[in-house]
């Protein structure tokens, strides 16, 4: 058959797989879990029929998209892929033994199709993952004859245990064992005592570690040259600190008072589970209620993070504003001192200008009183209206007379000097408002800015006075 089913342990229901292309149909072949993360499985070799092919290809298996779960009867999902190969690739068969180890396959024995190949049996194929090439590995102290249908299962660590099988050349029923370090692969075969189980083949086997740190295998079933056997046999660790020695031991039906024993101490585990399963179930709920909890401290710690995360973008920006301001603020500063500056300055040409136009005009007066009394002594002369002596009458005649003209274009000299001033006197005044304006101006400027400057300003007039 070529069809897959899986076992659910939960509920003990089969399902089928639904596979759209899978291997070719086969028997007495191997089947291994990788381990990865991917859900994948190895089959390797096995025996076609009715043809009665011997296989030696390699299969992977990946079921990572399967939803055991369903309710379907055939479960889809699984995908079939055949793995091209190199290196040593081992001879077909079946009936073999085949196990993974760390990144690689380790397949050992089974049973080929002509006997001159049985020796190549005997060696250990290594198949590596990363590159999907086989290597053929000779090992130490390996068996001396090949065998098939026998029983492996891991035992220790990093070990392989097989039982039984037939001898591939004489057909014999083998009841020896081996165990392989899967280090060196060194094959050794310990000293086993107690009860032996029979030469056998075709049996079932399977490894476990006890609650003590020991290991035991189990075999059961099998083979023999001519009838099926049942029986149950047990191999333990008869030295735990040499592990050479080991200890096989028939499990025997129980009889009445170890039924009653074992009754007794069924209910007792019963009881035990129970309370125990109380305990798994109270100890669920606070797992619960803690995870929720940490869902509420996790969900207050972000809320918290970004809370703190706005505040600080808050006053991140509010810094920025205060240093726009007080840049904006010493700019102003700097403008308002310059302001100053100039304020001063024209207040200093305001009085000076003040000081000069109270010169020009005391200069205005005084001339405009000497051309006064220069008219009346000229009008006087011109009159004869002078009470002086003949001789100073004559001379101040003829003076008259000589620089009548000298005297008259002084007196429009005087005239036209006196509109100068008077224009120049109007200048300074027009000039002195608008620097009062200017003034006014920048004052109201300076108030705009900062109501506070208007002390300094006032402070500044006072000191100016």
């Amino acid at each position: 058959l070529g069809d897959f089913y899986f076992l659910n342990i939960k509920t003990w229901v089969w399902k089928r797989l639904f596979i759209l292309e899978s291997p070719p149909a086969r028997h007495h072949h191997t089947m291994c879990d990788i381990g990865n993360a991917y859900k994948e499985k190895l089959v390797f070799g096995g025996v076609t029929l009715p043809d009665n092919s011997y296989l030696n290809d390699v299969w992977l298996i990946n079921y990572s998209n399967v939803t055991f779960g369903s309710a379907l009867s055939e479960i889809p999902g699984t995908v079939c892929t055949p793995k091209k190969t190199k290196g040593d690739i081992p001879i077909a068969r079946k009936a073999h033994g085949a196990i993974v180890a760390g990144k690689s396959m380790l397949v050992y024995g089974g049973k080929t199709l002509k006997d001159e190949d049985e020796e190549d049996v005997n060696w250990i194929h290594q198949l590596t993952f990363e590159n999907w090439t086989w290597k053929k590995i000779s090992g130490i102290a390996r068996p001396k004859t090949s065998r098939a249908f026998f029983s492996y299962c891991p035992f220790e660590d990093n070990k392989l245990m097989i039982f039984g099988g037939i001898d591939n050349l004489s057909g014999k029923c083998l009841n020896d064992t081996y165990i392989l370090d899967l280090d060196d692969y060194h094959w050794s075969c310990p000293f086993i005592a107690g009860n032996v189980p029979g030469s056998r083949y075709n049996h079932g086997s399977c490894s476990y570690k006890t609650p003590f740190g020991d290991w035991e295998v189990v075999i059961l079933g099998g083979l023999e040259s001519q009838y099926c056997q049942m029986d149950i046999f047990r191999l333990t660790e008869a030295d735990a600190e040499n592990t050479q020695n080991a200890k096989w031991e028939k499990l025997e039906e129980p009889n009445s008072s170890e039924t009653l024993a074992r009754d007794v101490a069924s209910a007792t585990i019963l009881d035990q589970k129970n309370y125990m399963s109380e305990l798994e179930h109270i100890i669920s709920k606070e797992r619960s209620y803690k995870l929720e909890l940490d869902a509420d401290i996790k969900k207050m710690e972000e809320d918290m993070n970004r809370a703190k995360g706005e505040h600080n973008t808050k006053v991140k920006a509010l810094t920025e504003e205060c240093k726009a301001l007080d840049e904006e603020y010493n700019m102003n500063y700097e403008v308002t001192k310059n302001l100053f500056s100039m304020i001063a300055n024209e207040q200093l040409i305001d009085n000076e200008l003040i000081k000069r136009a109270s010169l020009l005009e005391n200069t205005i007066q005084k001339t405009e009183s000497y051309l006064i009394s220069l008219d009346k002594l000229f009008i006087a002369i011109t009159k004869n209206k002078l009470d002086d002596n003949e001789g100073n009458e004559k001379k101040l005649k003829y003076l008259s007379d000589s620089h009548k003209d000298d005297i008259h274009k002084s007196r429009d000299l005087h005239k036209a000097s006196l509109q100068t001033l008077k224009g120049i006197y109007e200048s300074y005044a027009d000039l002195t408002k608008k620097v009062e304006t200017d003034i006014g101006m920048q004052r109201n400027t300076i108030l705009d800015i900062d109501p506070n400057y208007k002390e300094i300003l006032i402070q500044n007039e006072d000191e100016d006075d």
